[in-house]
């Protein structure tokens, strides 16, 4: 964790079942209907801000305990990070301290650990709140599911175990997590590649830049300004040669740009639709938003249009089939079908989380949404933080 505050972040939702109606580019309609889940109400804990102070609150607005704090996290593993007279500490979701609130600063719990601070030295602490590491760094990061965590240490990075003990030297000039494959990106002189979890290279740091790989295990890379990928390892899949690129998402599609406009190609690198749009993203969800004489729609995978560019903004769709769009400068919700779930009258609205709930914005004040277009907890609050489940 760097000294930077974490931005508050909205996690992924949704939970409703709704009939729908899809208008294709020929103008025919077909009755669709979408299967959705959304958690209840108490299960969902929030923080937000009230008269400069943050307390928790459940999905329909209902205060959790009567605590309050300067600042307030999101829970994981069943605790929160908070702060209270400008030191960090760690409360349960019955609002009682964990950790008491001694440091400068702390990240979430994750994975069993914490990262905390303590003048200006990073280290860990258990959920039990006794020290695991002793704050000895200049950045660290949680631990990610191999055990691992990564450090900064005399300007370079590297990797600890949960004893502390440095089994990948920190020599690396940047480096990322480990992913779920056990890769990390790192950056050295030469350039960037990548490392397994015993420090051994598997692409070859030689790269201007390099992108996390996706689930079908390619990695963006750019070398002299143009784009490529690269699989786990290290094999040049796609040699680079597109202006700009996105990486892999759903159906083993990328979105790549030459020739003044954006197109696709599949995993073997095969463009499997010609340049077209003027912007083009990658598919989630089997959708894909793109870009159109100023206005913005979405895909299907046919590469038919499944929802007119009728937009003056979009956001891609997310995993549980919402979309965020705006229109006459006003925020709404739409379904991967077209179907208007919340209407456009919204200054701002974050994407749902996995909760089935989300943050709206509204003459300056904040509220929570459902993913059927509700609003549960009312417009009134000064900021709100990260949703979390507490069951």
């Amino acid at each position: 964790m760097s000294k930077d505050r974490k931005k508050w972040s909205i996690l992924l939702a949704l939970g409703l079942t709704i009939c729908s109606t899809l208008t294709g580019c020929g103008g025919k309609k077909e009755i669709k209907t979408v299967s959705v889940k959304v958690q209840e109400a108490s299960e969902i804990a929030i923080p937000v801000k009230d008269k400069d102070s943050f307390y928790y609150i459940d999905a329909n607005g209902k205060k959790l305990f009567d605590k309050e704090f300067s600042y307030a996290g999101a829970f994981q593993d069943g605790m929160a990070v908070v702060e209270k007279k400008g030191k960090t500490g760690y409360i349960d979701t019955k609002g009682n301290y964990c950790v008491k609130p001694i440091y400068d600063q702390g990240s979430d719990m994750t994975n069993g650990y914490a990262v905390v601070e303590k003048n200006g030295q990073y280290g860990y602490i258990k959920q039990s709140g006794t020290i695991a590491i002793e704050p000895r760094y200049e950045e660290a990061y949680t631990f990610a599911k191999n055990g691992l965590a990564r450090i900064k240490r005399n300007g370079r990075y590297g990797f600890i175990n949960a004893q502390g003990e440095e089994v990948i030297k920190a020599v690396y000039l940047t480096a990322s997590d480990f992913d779920g494959h056990g890769n990390a990106i790192v950056q050295t002189k030469s350039g960037y590649g990548a490392i397994d979890q015993k420090g051994v290279q598997t692409v070859a740091c030689q790269y201007d830049s390099m992108g996390a790989f996706s689930k079908d295990g390619l990695a963006l890379i750019c070398q002299n300004d143009l784009y490529g990928y690269v699989d786990r390892t290290g094999t040049v899949i796609v040699k680079p040669k597109y202006e700009n690129a996105r990486d892999f998402g759903d159906n083993k599609m990328a979105a790549v740009f030459r020739a003044t406009r954006w197109c696709y190609i599949n995993t073997k690198g095969k463009e499997v639709l010609k340049p077209t749009y003027v912007k083009a993203w990658n598919f989630v969800g089997g959708r894909a938003l793109f870009q159109k004489n100023k206005k913005f729609g979405y895909l299907g995978t046919d590469f038919e249009y499944e929802i007119d560019p009728d937009y003056e903004k979009a956001r891609e769709f997310s995993e549980n089939g919402l979309a965020v769009v705006c229109m006459d400068g006003k925020f709404g919700v739409i379904d991967r079908y077209g179907n208007q779930v919340a209407k456009t009258e919204y200054n701002d609205i974050q994407d749902f989380g996995d909760t089935g709930y989300t943050i709206v914005q509204k003459n300056g004040k904040y509220g929570i949404m459902n993913a059927k277009g509700k609003i549960t907890a009312k417009i009134q609050y000064q900021a709100i933080g990260v949703i979390s489940a507490i069951n």
